[in-house]
């Protein structure tokens, strides 16, 4: 039986994005717990399953918001060490189904899996994505955190990545320490996913839902606040029923 445990952060502004994912979480991942980091008291839970976990100051700000993944992920890591494995995921994700074929093949020979690292999409710059990412939370997983955790410190203070809305300098640095585990350089091993089937995010609405179908993806994400827009909401829904009834 693989178990793991999911990790997010969620700031008081996107608490309609908490509500929105949250039982798809709770119903189809499988896991052991679901840890909500946050800055705010309003976002709450009657789920055993899911713990509420304030431990930042009040900020709408979106590249604070990135930076602080690291800092969620590194509490939690500290705080858990008889967590075996662990899922990150943005708070805007979406679970179908469950993913525990990634964790029998961590289990071996893997320490990090991440998405979007195949160079498949432009928008990106050519950057995994630190929104959906799997980690062994062993002494090769912290030091993954560590060194995630230092490379955009330097990153944020170079100026790089610091533009709202943008490639921010997390996900920059969170690239260069999953594809130095990846070139063998870091005691962590990193295995690259499938995004179209773990992390499905796509600028182009008709192509997301095209391919959403096409992959029947297990994670998707609804980024750029689509999840507050009903009628692609019912969109994706309805593709989503065309591989969940097969």
């Amino acid at each position: 039986m693989i178990s793991f445990d999911i990790v997010s952060y969620c700031s008081e502004n996107y608490e309609d994005a908490y509500n929105f994912v949250i039982n798809s979480w709770v119903n189809n991942s499988l896991c052991n717990s679901i840890s909500i980091y946050t800055d705010t008291d309003i976002i709450k839970s009657n789920n055993p399953k899911v713990k509420i976990i304030k431990i930042f100051d009040k900020s709408s700000d979106w590249l604070i918001g990135t930076g602080r993944r690291i800092d969620a992920v590194k509490n939690f890591s500290v705080n858990n060490p008889k967590c075996p494995m662990f899922v990150f995921l943005d708070i805007d994700c979406y679970i179908v189904k469950p993913f525990t074929e990634v964790f029998q093949v961590m289990e071996n020979f893997f320490d990090v899996a991440v998405t979007r690292m195949a160079g498949r999409n432009e928008m990106a710059h050519g950057t995994a994505n630190a929104g959906v990412w799997m980690l062994k939370n062993n002494q090769a997983g912290f030091q993954f955190i560590d060194d995630w955790q230092k490379t955009a410190i330097r990153y944020k203070q170079e100026g790089k990545g610091i533009k709202p809305h943008k490639v921010s300098f997390a996900q920059f640095s969170f690239t260069k320490v999953a594809t130095d585990g990846f070139d063998g350089r870091k005691p962590y091993k990193t295995l690259i996913l499938s995004e179209k089937i773990y992390n499905n995010e796509n600028q182009n609405d008709i192509k997301w839902i095209e391919e959403i179908k096409k992959y029947k993806s297990a994670i998707v994400h609804f980024k750029a606040r689509r999840w507050r827009q009903p009628q692609l909401v019912q969109k994706v829904f309805n593709a989503i029923k065309e591989y969940q009834n097969i």
